[in-house]
């Protein structure tokens, strides 16, 4: 019977161990917090931005110039942004010009994704 007792026990003492441990393991989503805007923070989502435009493929070989930054947004992390660019560039075609539209979408400064789009303007 004192056998029985001090294993009822144990069995207690760790089932309830094991209970405290679930509890405090818990995860408790919080909502992330928009950090504080700064000028300097735009500027420099803008040249993350830029420098990776200026350094892709189309833009290098086709001839591209007049770059223009469109739209810059902030997001919810520190150093996340959708920044919006485009520029003009040679034709596909050998003649007259083209545009390229991007659309970046950086996290801790840098580019993680990415959209482009090529029309021509004849």
């Amino acid at each position: 019977m004192k056998q029985g007792f001090f294993l009822l026990l144990a069995l207690v003492m760790l089932f309830s161990a094991g209970c405290e441990t679930a509890q405090e393991d818990k995860f408790v989503y919080q909502e992330p917090v928009m950090p504080k805007y700064t000028p300097e923070a735009e500027q420099r989502a803008r040249q993350v931005a830029m420098d990776y435009a200026m350094g892709m493929k189309p833009y290098m070989e086709g001839n591209g110039r007049n770059l223009l930054v469109i739209s810059v947004r902030q997001e919810k992390c520190v150093g996340c942004w959708y920044v919006d660019l485009q520029y003009d560039l040679n034709s596909i075609t050998g003649s007259g010009t083209d545009r390229m539209t991007l659309n970046f979408s950086l996290s801790e400064w840098k580019i993680v994704d990415g959209l482009s789009e090529r029309m021509s303007l004849g």
